[in-house]
């Protein structure tokens, strides 16, 4: 009997080869370090599955106006998912300068805690869910003198001796200060309430906290520091609240900030930064009227 007619074709797939997968890990680690869009597609992860999730469209365009401007404002809808947004940012900044020192501003000290408990979970990483910020900050973690704060309301991560503050604080307007020296980085999310803009007088009151407590200790620019970062970001309330007066132009009392105004059907527009460009938004650019080029729709 012939062995051809008996014998079975064996196919085999090729190995992987891992050397290629690691090299392309690399290159994206390295891609990441560069600029929070590529950290967030790289690193984030849903908050309760840890699954990978990368920006979507509005997501994309708001993280790179955070990036591009050191203290601005954005008007974002409920569902937004600006916390998830706030904590990757200011997770790569920490990354990016451990020596940093970075504050999360809420209506209450329980309002901020809870972004501030999130970026402490990532860096502490218990249980391996965070691989990726691993590869591109290899030596963000916590720091390893058992008597240096780690707790959800501040923390200091792995960083060199001398630097007496903690790293990371959650401040609320019923804090009684802000903890110790000056902040390179402020992420102010969901100050505003129903409570605290109720009235005229109530919102000006915030106004005014916000501007002694708060924007006072941003990071001043000198020969040894950059400048410190602020991105506030709320649903607006009221036309006299914290939003509407850093969006009006210092000419007309406000504060003057950069804006970014963005609604729940994509419709974004951007005020006090005429020159800013964002490759997410440029096919749109094309099909708007010239009067209206700060106007964009995703």
């Amino acid at each position: 009997e012939s062995g051809a007619g008996c014998c079975e074709v064996m196919t085999t797939q090729p190995a992987p080869d891992f050397r290629l997968l690691k090299d392309a890990m690399v290159r994206r680690a390295a891609e990441a370090r560069t600029h929070p869009l590529a950290f967030f597609d790289f690193t984030a992860r849903h908050e309760l599955t840890r699954k990978r999730i990368k920006a979507l469209p509005l997501q994309r365009v708001f993280l790179q106006f955070a990036h591009d401007h050191l203290q601005c404002a954005a008007w974002l809808p409920p569902g937004f998912s600006k916390t998830t947004l706030t904590v990757e940012l200011a997770l790569f900044y920490l990354g990016s300068e451990q020596t940093s020192r970075g504050g999360f501003i809420g209506a209450s000290e329980d309002i901020a805690e809870r972004p501030a408990g999130s970026l402490k979970e990532i860096i502490e990483n218990v249980d391996e869910h965070y691989p990726e910020v691993r590869l591109v900050f290899p030596n963000l973690a916590p720091h390893p003198d058992p008597e240096a704060p780690w707790g959800s309301r501040k923390f200091t991560i792995n960083r060199p001796p001398g630097i007496k503050d903690p790293s990371v604080v959650a401040i609320g307007m019923d804090s009684a200060k802000l903890v110790g020296s000056r902040l390179a980085w402020m992420m102010p999310d969901d100050i505003l309430t129903l409570l605290n803009t109720i009235s005229r007088e109530r919102c000006i009151a915030t106004r005014q906290w916000f501007k002694h407590i708060v924007e006072s200790r941003i990071d001043q620019e000198d020969e040894y520091q950059a400048p410190g970062r602020c991105c506030v970001t709320n649903t607006p309330y009221s036309e006299h609240d914290l939003l509407h007066y850093l969006a009006t132009p210092k000419e007309l009392g406000g504060a003057g900030w950069p804006t970014l105004q963005m609604d729940a059907f994509g419709l974004v527009r951007v005020l006090n930064s005429p020159d800013w460009d964002c490759p997410d938004l440029r096919p749109s650019k094309l099909h708007m009227d010239t009067a209206t080029t700060n106007h964009f729709r995703l």
